[in-house]
């Protein structure tokens, strides 16, 4: 698997007439190697690919974790350090001074990039979604993990859903506590844990597309909307389904059912070939229709994989075509200030002949009553 993603690199390399590329990207670095720190924000690692052999820079903390990838197998090198101080400098000693060496320009900060300059004698190369490209279309191992992290956030939320059908009151959970549920089920289904800061918005804070979910009581005659996914060996889910406590009225039902046929009729439209700003533009033209797409906040949806936010974005300010491999969100969705919010959000697989839908649960409205 690992191999043969370098071995795609490897054919960037010969394209670009380059010697080899420095990935400092983490997210990029495990999709190559298969090797993650624990740190998000800290430089845990540096990876060298060259026309012959990879190169993977660990400090010694990690070396028994690097050990245990056994890297060898997918043709990286494994080298230690002491400390993390010389991660981005160490590369030098395996490549020649005299020929550029590419770098992620999407990630190396302006203070690394003067520092390699002053350490080395090596000249690099600012590239930009050299790997990102690669990431674009999955692999077998890469939709099986997408299809297992969506099976394990379908299976959660149908268990919210069977919670908030039991408890005798609602008002006793908040939306936090609904949070706190979803991860304590996350460990027990096997998940690596939440792919990202889940949303739960009761009501007029679900008007609000990224609210950051808080210590609101759950109450009847709101909407509750729920935007979460969960990772599984790195890839993750990502699912929104807006429910009702109790019954929902005339007014909620019209918008409800009006994001439930622009969901479908957009997935229906997804397949190879197409325009994700054609696609964006389907779902603005239905809420158009309407009169209601000034209440439309955001793009139809984005890529999915390793990164909850992937290219291609489904909008208007990136024009990609679909292809078969792709996996992405469809979400459309309504708000209306200060007082409720409507998303339904799926993930699907662009396939040869269209699309395979990931996410299975039902996009009808649920009731709790």
């Amino acid at each position: 698997m690992y191999q043969n993603r370098i071995k795609k690199l490897r054919e960037i390399l010969d394209e670009k007439n380059t010697q080899a590329i420095l990935v400092t990207n983490a997210t990029n670095i495990f999709y190559l190697t298969g090797f993650i720190g624990i740190s998000p924000t800290d430089r845990e690692s540096a990876l060298l690919v060259t026309n012959e052999i990879a190169y993977l820079f660990v400090p010694k903390m990690y070396e028994q974790k690097a050990r245990n990838l056994a890297l060898e197998t997918s043709g990286v090198k494994r080298i230690v350090d002491h400390e993390r101080h010389s991660l981005l400098t160490h590369f030098c000693e395996f490549v020649d001074n005299a020929k550029p060496v590419l770098c992620e320009a999407l990630d190396l900060t302006i203070s690394e990039y003067k520092n390699i300059e002053e350490k080395t004698k090596i000249t690099l190369l600012p590239e930009s979604g050299a790997i990102e490209r690669l990431r674009l279309t999955k692999d077998a191992d890469e939709i099986e993990a997408l299809a297992q992290a969506v099976t394990i956030t379908e299976r959660i939320f149908e268990d919210v859903v069977e919670v908030l059908r039991r408890v005798d009151d609602i008002s006793e959970l908040s939306e936090l506590d609904i949070v706190d549920s979803m991860r304590a089920l996350g460990r027990h289904y096997g998940a690596d844990g939440f792919g990202f800061d889940p949303i739960v918005a009761l009501g007029a804070n679900a008007a609000e597309p990224h609210y950051v979910s808080g210590n609101a009581q759950l109450k009847t005659k709101n909407c509750l909307l729920l935007d979460f996914g969960f990772a599984y060996n790195g890839y993750s889910a990502d699912l929104t389904r807006t429910i009702f406590l109790g019954r929902a009225d005339d007014e909620f039902k019209r918008v409800y059912e009006l994001v439930q046929r622009a969901n479908e009729q957009c997935i229906a439209a997804a397949m190879p070939g197409v325009s994700t700003k054609d696609l964006h533009r389907l779902s603005v033209d239905i809420f158009s229709k309407e009169g209601l797409s000034k209440h439309y906040l955001h793009s139809l949806g984005h890529g999915l994989g390793l990164n909850v936010h992937e290219t291609p974005s489904v909008g208007p300010g990136q024009d990609s075509i679909l292809e078969s491999g792709m996996v992405i969100t469809i979400e459309p969705g309504l708000y209306f200030a200060k007082k409720f919010g409507v998303r339904i959000e799926d993930d699907i697989l662009i396939t040869d002949t269209g699309n395979t839908p990931l996410t299975r649960s039902n996009r009808n409205l649920v009731e709790i009553v």
